[in-house]
């Protein structure tokens, strides 16, 4: 098992489990290897094993993209980038930051996550980023613009926090927009105030990097999945593709929030109530899926972090293939595990 992230010193983090749990000895330094950085985000395997983590590097007095490419031993692989290293800065001095990775077949390897829009329109504007790297770290010049597709979903902040590749080799990214909600009478200046929302953002790319025409309204798809009445955030922090094409994203809405979109864009009304389905285990807010797989029998399998009283814990969900809990896992679908006191 290979699990990667942040530690408390600015760094990634990678750490390697043999199959009863214990920590691989045979990995980097005792099982674990880090390197300096801001922190890690994602990681990908190559097609030859190889390790490919994506996050946030500070080290020129900016947040930009980092892509570090390990060997498999959790040495740093020399032949990629600056010593492993691929840094990009998308905003000319703005924060940039790659949350997601994936791995192409032919090694090429596209980073995602927000770049800043520009400096003094919309305060704290952000838009989808898409970076696709050649097998030597170099930007691929024959993806988007000099290797970088950058997107406005709404003209307020969007943020892309998974990435996923069809079959035909198309992108799907899935993130969270501001959207317009409602114009209200603000007492306080006697003027009006425009609400905004944050809906479940996913875009659609086809392999040179442009928006996929056939895909949404423009290859995009914003959703509110919460209670309209509540404006409450809609988020996707993971997405999978089903062997049909089907595209199923995660994240926050009422709880654990699910969508199954068909491959062009629109909700499947197969599944769940429309396309959705909220899933609440307890009355706590601090509920969200963080990620998604589909099982080889088609079930869906949603995990995160579930309220228990004032305290959080592992949740996990699972989902027959049109969207109703699969009674026969858990408790009526829901599994809660309690790791530590808090």
């Amino acid at each position: 098992i290979l699990m990667g992230g942040s530690s408390n010193n600015f760094s990634f983090v990678l750490a390697r489990f043999d199959r009863d749990g214990t920590i691989d000895t045979s990995f980097g330094a005792g099982g674990v290897t880090q390197i300096s950085s801001f922190g890690g985000a994602d990681l990908d395997l190559m097609p030859d094993g190889r390790i490919v983590a994506v996050g946030t590097n500070s080290s020129q007095g900016n947040f930009d993209f980092e892509v570090v490419r390990f060997n498999a031993d959790g040495s740093l692989d020399s032949t990629f980038g600056n010593q492993g290293r691929a840094i990009t800065d998308l905003s000319s001095g703005m924060p940039d930051n790659a949350r997601a990775v994936a791995v192409q077949p032919n090694g090429k390897i596209v980073a995602a996550g927000f770049a800043s829009g520009p400096r003094g329109t919309v305060p704290f504007q952000l838009d989808f980023a898409l970076v696709r790297y050649n097998l030597d770290g170099t930007l691929d010049q024959g993806f988007g613009d000099g290797g970088k597709v950058i997107t406005d979903f709404s003209g307020f902040s969007d943020d892309i926090f998974d990435l996923a590749i069809q079959s035909d080799g198309k992108y799907v990214a899935a993130g969270q927009t501001e959207t317009f909600a409602r114009v209200i009478e603000d007492p306080e200046c006697g003027c009006q105030v425009t609400l905004l929302r944050i809906d479940l953002a996913i875009a659609g790319y086809d392999v040179d990097g442009n928006l996929d025409s056939g895909f949404g309204d423009g290859g995009k798809v914003a959703l509110q999945v919460t209670d309209p009445a509540t404006d409450r955030p809609s988020t996707a922090l993971a997405v999978a593709i089903q062997p049909n094409g089907k595209i199923v994203a995660a994240g926050r809405a009422d709880g654990f929030g699910v969508v199954r979109l068909n491959k062009d864009g629109s909700l499947d009304s197969s599944f769940g109530d429309g396309g959705k389905v909220n899933t609440a285990f307890t009355i706590g807010p601090g509920e969200w899926a963080n990620a998604v797989m589909v099982a080889p029998a088609g079930k869906i399998i949603v995990a995160g972090r579930v309220q228990s009283g004032a305290d959080t814990d592992f949740g996990i969900a699972r989902y027959e293939r049109d969207g109703t809990l699969d009674s026969s896992f858990g408790v009526g679908g829901k599994v809660m595990t309690d790791i530590g006191n808090s």
